[in-house]
């Protein structure tokens, strides 16, 4: 039996037949799932134009976890998510 399953997902229609596939694993309730997405780091300020919104890196965050948290709604065991900024 699988104890803990850490799933990389990233923004692709991949994500989803990735998550339909852990029905094939037979998961248990006691199984924790780990739903994970590494997103690349912000543009340094030196590098962002000036007239260029600062927010969209807020708002392609909420999008993950928007559609992070739709998946994890699909699992029948214990999940967490896991988001982070850094090189993929």
């Amino acid at each position: 039996m699988l104890k803990t399953i850490i799933v990389a997902l990233d923004s692709t229609d991949l994500s989803q037949r990735v998550i339909q596939s852990l029905d094939e694993l037979q998961i248990q309730p006691a199984t924790k799932i780990i739903l994970t997405h590494v997103m690349s780091p912000p543009e340094s300020d030196m590098e962002t134009a000036v007239d260029r919104p600062h927010t969209s890196e807020e708002l392609l965050y909420r999008q993950i976890e928007k559609q992070l948290q739709s998946y994890q709604a699909q699992l029948p065991c214990e999940r967490e998510l896991e988001l982070a900024i850094g090189e993929p």
